[in-house]
């Protein structure tokens, strides 16, 4: 059986792209069990604001090539055309969290988040 696309399969197709582009860039890392891709070097970025962007991967995780000194902190991927995770929304934010989070605004991640959010509290210690 010959192949129509250029995926392994449509149900992994994100996670492949996330998967490919940290493994290409060693300035990137997988957050593990959620469809995150943050800095590499988040401890030098303590006392700053860190800027998480999200949305689906309709057109594969287009966010994910804006990461980046400059740029973005990381992104939060959604399946094809879906919304990210609220868990990985959660995710993403602790995993950077310095006392003042941003985003990007976007319809359905704003969404997400605001649902995600009284799940959100400032971590200890």
């Amino acid at each position: 059986m010959t192949s129509k696309k250029l995926i392994n399969s449509v149900a992994n197709c994100a996670d492949d792209a996330l998967a490919g582009l940290v493994a290409c860039n060693p300035n990137l890392q997988l957050l593990q069990g959620h469809r995150v891709v943050l800095r590499s070097d988040l401890d030098s970025l303590k006392g700053r604001v860190a800027l998480l962007s999200g949305g689906g991967s309709g057109h594969e995780p287009a966010h994910a090539g804006f990461i980046g000194k400059g740029m973005l902190t990381g992104v939060i991927a959604g399946a094809v055309f879906t919304s990210p995770a609220v868990g990985s929304i959660l995710a993403a934010i602790r995993a950077v969290w310095k006392g003042c989070p941003r985003r990007q605004d976007y319809a359905g991640f704003s969404v997400g988040s605001r649902t995600g959010a009284p799940g959100l509290e400032e971590p200890r210690g």
